[in-house]
């Protein structure tokens, strides 16, 4: 239609100034006919489109109610067709508006009764257009229930013009039309549905500007707001328009106040001259909003000329007034507002945010601009200038601050483009002016080329061809310039002329003016601006330009959103959404502040955005700019529900698409809460939304397999917002507590701590739901309890968590106290010292509640606890302080007791013995503390006091024991037979002479590694007449007459240990000579002895059955002869590292026809022919071959001797034949087949191991050995088939296993203890992630020089609960996202080497934070430590060691305690 009516309009004004050159006669009737003619057909056009608005067709020559059908159309639901139609009806009166105003405009030479369309009231002055109908308004003609208002500057009385003041001033008549659209466009951004508003466009052409307004059912007697009759009259007679027009202007942020003089006043929220009636058809409808926002105050730093008038028609931008933070009048400075007594008030309010325009919005715009300047490409700099308009009015500047903007702005590319829209918007006043000046000089013409002449002689101005009156035409220009934009917007040293791009200066005049010049104009223009000239053929139309309501670029694009909807997923689809994502951004345009638009444009960039690729960063930024436009909705309207959904819809997405995108989780949760806090305003305004936003929370639940643990935090922070609305929903408390249930090591991927939310959920759900749930969640927790796997957590958490809820909502039923106290029992055992401690506080309470109900779970492991001791018991003493009923069951158990087996309580302290140790008890026998390492004097006083029946005490690595406590003991256990006090390094002699003085009954006394144990002590010791069992390993002696006296006077020993002594002959033969009893000896590491204290053992003690002579370098064949002849009934011996040694001695091994026990390790000048000789030895059940690699490259045994070896020692038990260099598949065969007691086989460093070695099965090997043997993945798999009982198995230093190897072990799923991976290169995450699931029983694991990455650590150590020793030296790709978190994943971990690791000191911190069972730490080479990092370790009681060459370590770096426990070994670099 558009195209169709375009043609006839040129068409016919072609034949009317055809025609007006032909006639001679009556013109102005003529033209009149003629364009009567035109009318009527564009008229019928017009009327004939509205068809599809369900217009009788017979009415063709009726006119159109648009308001009627626009009101119609906007009460139907949402729909494509309602868009569309919506859109199509907007375009129509769009064009028939501008249609029919180029005919008013052009009528304006015509008379009034000649007119076609004429003016509403009577005749206009010819010689003066300005009428008399209206004040404000102009000009107003109706044609088609279209009002039409001239733009002119009208006389209020003689002398004073509306907005000239003394002086017309049209151009601020055209602000005004401005202002009208501007208004009325807010208003409808309000977005209350109640209010009804005209359809609406302004027209400029010719140098005039109409506006165009439908016409409403209104009149005078319908107006219920405001005023019609310039104020005499104030209308807020209807409460609840009232009520609508206060909710707007709070979304306008305007200020209420009096209008009116009292006491006739009234409070209004808008301009006094807004009216608002109650129309015919009963809806409310708004009009006048030129002046709804307030005026800019009128103060003297604006820098150009104001006038009085200037109040009506300069106003604030609206998002200057909305993002102010106080509401603002608009009557403030007129006459409107004068009698309201906080008239100064308001005016002093809008002179502030006047002020705060000038001194902050625009410098801080300006300061924008600049840094857009210096970071973007000329290309993207260019593309974000084209813009500055709009920014400037998104930001609430108006244009005529563009000058004080300019001056604030430093950038030369920005200075040039404001300059040239200044200029362009100065030559376009001008242009106009000189429109409106033609038309009165042509009173009857219409022809369009004597305006086109207008336009080349100024366009030829403009590029300075007439150079004299080119220069006055710029100094007139500057003069413009300044008045328009203010003084300091132009500098006068600059030559404006020649300051400009003169292409692109022309590009913008033609945008602005509504002239089109020919596509050659164009290019010669561009491409020789310097002597183009204008010509008649150049300007090929001057073009009506139109503004008009924002609805047809939103109709149209809501209409392709629900077309795209009916699509499937596809390109057609995402086209659509582009489109109508495009149109919306042109509404946006000309309403930034509208939060309507905003939002359904946030949805459908949403949209595009689920259609996007998840893992694509270009998702992610569709994702931020839907964001954007929700933000800009919320801010523009707080009430907006639609708004904080659809923000809360993409937050929810946004996060989706980070999780995929691998972005930090900090920031994925900050997505979460912000939807959470979104969906809660939702909820505040709409009550009824709660069950819609509990199903989003359900949706992002659902997505948990596939987002990970962060989309169930984004679930639970969704249901918080909703029980916020609402706590007594039922299903958002139980959906929180499925998702907190379906956390992996929630604390170590979010830092939380959600137990306590469990139960408090749980509970609440229980309570909603009148225990329906009881019986379902007790399954689900005995489920959690049965599939309990002690590598995760997390199964006890849930389990405990439910079980708890349970218990506190029905206590009556013992089952939720059972299993809670059973969870409990498991979980304490990976816990922090400190959270031990709060478990043991709540177990006891609930011992206390089991007790006293008489439970039999409770008493069962109360009894298993004294039956079983060791851990079991553990456990009812760190409870037993937290529980009075558990102390007394305790104190009455303890007299009983014959036996207290505490061995390997590294943690049990004082504190905790105390209940056991202050009970006297006269049955009590045993007490093993041993590796206790936290009792001291205290706890073994009281015990020894109370227990004076004691016959064994074994303290062994107690390392606070001291004199004092061992004095005691002497004093209070005269029965005490057996005491081991090895590795008590606080005993000195005074304590031994204790021993030896006050217990003759002594049969067994451990001092390894006492280093207080010397000549007086030794001596001690021998006066016991009973003594029987001695160990002085490693203890300082002092001097050879101790041994002397020992021998004389301990006649009744059979076993003493020696070993590391470092003797001489004498001393040993001395010991030996007396000794006559003597079974077990040891002189191990005493490398001074010959051939002689041999001779003098075979002499003196032929009965001797052990002897171990490990490292007496000084010994020969000669000795090892004579020692297999005389001494036939040996059952253990170790001759490991006697080098002298040759196959002359070694062969008569076999003699020795009761041996067990043979270590012939590091003897490399042993050979095949010796083993050869060997007959039956039928009880050897232990034989060590090996060399290490510093001894020798490698032994002379091959595979005969391992085949016959395997002949004869059938019965063999455990066999090392590490770095056997020569052996092959043979042997390990043989062994396999022959030996079937063998439990224990090393064969490191074998070259030659294949598969073929492994093919048989045994059952009974535990150990196996196979490092550095050029092992395969075919191999790894017959090991996986073989060996069902393999409990430790190294096959480190082979590259060529891969993961097929290790799956194959996997799947065989053996329960292995130790697993040693070190430098197999070839494996990777997708076989090694899986070992602690499979392996989960593992205490040993080396993983040194491994490819391992950060989560497949993670992963392992998540299931490897059981570990106490961890190995990962030279893993190049850890970082400390998983170094940080070993202690935390391994509550049991004793040893850990972490030697050339990436640690820095924060890692160190939390090592020791968890390391509570830590005894010993490699941090050597790790350069980002510092010694200041290491004092950490204080916090773990158990430390020994920690070997480090930390910087800024002491320079003397010797040992130093940094605690009683905690000794750092330096070593130097």
């Amino acid at each position: 239609m558009e195209d169709a009516i375009r043609k006839l309009d040129n068409v016919r004004l072609r034949k009317v100034v055809s025609e007006i050159a032909k006639t001679s006669g009556d013109v102005k009737i003529h033209i009149a006919k003629l364009i009567d003619q035109m009318a009527q057909e564009m008229r019928t056009q017009v009327t004939s489109s509205s068809d599809r608005y369900n217009v009788n067709k017979d009415s063709s020559n009726k006119d159109v109610d648009w308001n009627k059908r626009f009101q119609d159309l906007l009460s139907l639901p949402d729909s494509e067709e309602k868009f569309k139609k919506l859109y199509q009806m907007a375009n129509d009166f769009v064009y028939a508006a501008t249609s029919y105003a180029k005919i008013i405009i052009s009528e304006l030479c015509i008379p009034a009764q000649d007119k076609l369309i004429k003016p509403v009231g009577g005749s206009i002055d010819q010689d003066k257009w300005r009428g008399s109908m209206g004040l404000a308004g102009g000009q107003k003609f109706v044609c088609q229930n279209i009002l039409f208002k001239l733009c002119w500057d009208v006389e209020l009385k003689e002398g004073l013009y509306m907005y000239g003041g003394d002086q017309p001033s049209d151009e601020a008549a055209m602000k005004v039309a401005n202002h009208e659209l501007k208004g009325l466009m807010h208003f409808n951004s309000c977005n209350l549905k109640e209010l009804h508003f005209p359809l609406i466009a302004i027209i400029d052409y010719k140098g005039f500007r109409v506006v165009a307004i439908n016409i409403l059912p209104v009149g005078k007697e319908t107006i219920r707001y405001g005023s019609g009759d310039s104020g005499s009259t104030i209308h807020a007679t209807d409460t609840h328009l009232n009520e609508l027009m206060k909710q707007a202007a709070g979304r306008l942020n305007l200020k209420g106040h009096y209008v009116g003089g009292h006491p006739r006043w009234q409070h209004l929220y808008a301009p006094g001259d807004l009216e608002g009636h109650l129309g015919d058809d009963g809806n409310f409808y708004l009009l006048d909003f030129a002046r709804t926002f307030p005026p800019e105050a009128p103060l003297e730093e604006t820098q150009f000329e104001r006038t009085s008038r200037c109040v009506y028609y300069q106003m604030l931008r609206p998002e200057l007034v909305r993002s102010h933070d106080q509401p603002l009048s608009s009557d403030a400075f007129t006459r409107w507002g004068y009698h309201d007594p906080d008239f100064e008030v308001h005016n002093d309010e809008v002179i502030r945010a006047s002020r705060r325009l000038l001194g902050e919005v625009i410098p801080q715009f300006a300061q924008t601009l600049d840094l857009v300047e210096n970071s973007l490409t000329p290309e993207r700099l260019k593309e974000s200038l084209d813009r500055i308009v709009e920014d400037m009015h998104r930001t609430g500047i108006n244009l005529r601050h563009m000058g004080r903007l300019r001056n604030a702005v430093t950038g030369h590319v920005t200075r040039e483009v404001l300059l040239r829209e200044m200029v362009s918007r100065v030559i376009k006043d001008r242009l106009r002016k000189k429109f409106r000046q033609r038309m009165s000089m042509l009173p009857n013409d219409v022809s369009e080329e004597y305006f086109k002449e207008i336009v080349l002689e100024l366009f030829n101005l403009v590029l300075g061809r007439d150079q004299n009156l080119a220069a006055d035409f710029w100094r007139e220009l500057e003069s413009d310039l300044k008045r328009k934009f203010g003084e300091n917007s132009w500098n006068s040293s600059e030559s404006l002329q020649h300051s400009q791009n003169i292409p692109s200066l022309f590009r913008r005049l033609m945008s602005l003016c509504g002239v089109k010049l020919t596509q050659e104009a164009q290019e010669q223009l561009l491409q020789d601006p310097e002597t183009f000239h204008f010509v008649d053929s150049d300007v090929s139309e001057l073009v009506a330009q139109t503004k008009h309501l924002d609805f047809h670029s939103f109709a149209e694009s809501m209409s392709l959103l629900f077309a795209a909807n009916k699509k499937p997923s596809g390109r057609e689809r995402m086209r659509l959404l582009q489109i109508a994502s495009a149109k919306l951004e042109t509404a946006q345009r000309s309403t930034p502040a509208n939060s309507l638009h905003q939002t359904k444009w946030g949805s459908i960039l949403l949209e595009i955005a689920k259609m996007s690729p998840d893992t694509d960063l270009k998702t992610l930024e569709i994702v931020n700019r839907a964001c954007q436009k929700c933000q800009s909705a919320i801010h523009i309207n707080r009430y907006d529900v639609e708004g904080h959904l659809v923000y809360g819809d993409t937050l929810v997405h946004k996060a989706n698409v980070m999780i995929k995108c691998q972005k930090p989780p900090p920031e994925v949760m900050q997505c979460f809460q912000e939807a959470a806090a979104a969906y809660f305003h939702v909820m505040n305004f709409q009550v009824e939304a709660v069950d819609s936003i509990y199903h989003r929370a359900y949706e992002i639940f659902q997505n948990y397999s596939n987002l990970g643990a962060m989309a169930l935090q984004g679930a639970i922070q969704v249901c918080r917002s909703v029980i916020r609305v609402n706590p007594r929903h039922c299903s958002s408390h139980f959906l929180i507590g499925t998702s907190i249930m379906e956390f992996q090591d929630f604390k170590l991927k979010l830092n939380l701590n959600l137990e306590s939310d469990l139960v408090y959920h749980l509970q609440e759900a229980l309570q909603l739901s009148n225990g329906q749930l009881y019986e379902s969640l007790h399954k689900r927790a005995e489920k959690f309890l049965g599939d309990f796997d002690p590598t995760d957590p997390s199964f006890l958490r849930n389990s405990a968590g439910i079980f708890q809820a349970l218990h506190q909502f029905r206590k009556e039923d013992s089952r939720g106290l059972v299993g809670w106290t059973k969870c409990l029992h498991l979980s304490s055992s990976y816990q922090t010292l400190e959270q031990k401690k709060e478990t043991y506080q709540i177990l006891g309470n609930l011992y206390q509640q089991g007790l006293e109900a008489n439970d039999e779970f409770m008493d069962h492991v109360f009894r298993d606890g004294f039956v079983k001791q060791k851990t079991h018991l553990d456990l009812m003493l760190k409870i037993a302080p937290h529980s009075n009923l558990v102390q007394k069951m305790i104190l009455a158990c303890c007299p009983l007791l014959l036996k207290l087996d505490l061995e390997g309580l590294h943690d049990i302290q004082d504190e905790e013995l105390a209940i056991l140790a202050t009970r006297r008890s006269k049955f009590l026998e045993m007490l093993n503390l041993s590796t206790c390492q936290l009792v001291t004097d205290r706890t073994v006083i009281k015990f020894a006091s109370n227990c004076s029946g004691l016959r064994e005490i074994q303290l062994e690595g107690c390392r606070l024991i001291t004199d004092t406590c061992v004095s005691v003991i002497a004093r209070s256990c005269p029965q005490l037979e057996k005491i081991s006090l090895a590795y008590c390094s606080n005993i000195t002699p005074t304590g031994i002479v204790a021993l030896a003085k006050f217990l003759p009954r002594l049969e067994s006394v451990n001092l390894k590694g006492c280093n207080g144990v010397n000549y007086i002590a030794t001596i001690a010791l021998a006066d016991i007449a009973y003594l029987k069992h001695l160990d002085l390993e490693g203890c300082p002696l002092g001097r050879d007459e101790t041994l002397y006296e020992l021998g004389k006077k301990s006649q009744t020993l059979e076993s003493i240990s020696l070993a590391e002594l470092r003797l001489v002959d004498e001393p040993v033969m001395s010991v030996v000579r007396n000794l006559f009893n003597l079974k077990t000896l040891s002189v191990s590491g005493c490398d001074k002895l010959t051939n002689a204290t041999i001779s003098q053992i075979v002499t003196s003690l032929p009965q001797l059955r052990e002897l171990d002579l490990s490292e007496v370098i000084g010994l020969t064949d000669a000795a090892i002869i004579e020692l297999v002849n005389k001494c036939q009934m040996m059952s253990v011996v170790s001759l490991r590292g006697l080098k002298n040694l040759t196959d002359a001695s070694l062969c008569y091994l076999s003699r020795w026809t009761h041996i067990k026990s043979l270590n012939l390790r590091n003897i490399s000048r042993m050979t095949n022919e010796a083993i050869l000789k060997w007959s039956h030895v039928p009880q050897l059940e232990f034989l060590d071959l090996s060399i290490s690699r510093a001894h020798s490259p490698g032994n002379l045994i091959n595979d005969d001797a391992i085949v016959h070896l395997s002949e004869i020692a059938p019965n063999l038990r455990e066999i090392s034949l590490e770095n056997c260099t020569k052996l092959t598949y043979r042997s390990l065969a043989s062994l396999l087949q022959r030996c079937f007691q063998l439990e224990n086989l090393n064969m490191n460093f074998s070259k030659k191991i294949s598969w073929e070695g492994l093919k048989y099965f045994h059952p009974k090997l535990r150990v196996l050995k196979l490092e550095e043997t050029q092992l395969q993945d075919e191999a790894v798999i017959e090991i996986s088939r073989n060996f069902p009982m393999l409990r430790e198995l190294s096959i480190a230093r082979n590259p060529e296993i891969s993961d097929v190897g290790l799956q194959a072990l996997l799947e065989s799923r053996p329960t292995l203890q130790y697993f040693n991976l070190e430098g197999c290169l070839n494996l990777t995450a997708k076989s090694l992630r899986n070992l602690g699931t499979q392996f989960n029983q593992l205490e040993i694991l080396n993983l040194n020089e491994t490819l391992v990455l950060d989560d497949t650590l993670i992963s392992i150590l998540k299931k490897t609960f059981n570990l106490k020793t961890l190995s990962l030296m030279g893993c190049p790709n850890l970082t400390e996202i998983s170094l940080k978190v070993i202690t935390q994943l391994l509550p049991r971990l004793q040893h850990l080497n972490l030697k050339s690791a990436a640690l820095t000191d924060s890692v160190v911190v939390e090592l020791a934070e968890y390391g509570s069972q830590l005894c010993q730490v490699n941090l050597m080479d790790c350069p980002n430590i510092s010694w200041a990092s290491l004092n950490a370790f204080k916090k773990c009681p158990l430390m020994t060691d920690v070997k480090t060459n930390a910087h800024g370590s002491p320079k003397t770096r010797t040992k130093k305690d940094l605690s009683s426990s905690l000794i750092l070994s330096f070593v130097s670099n």
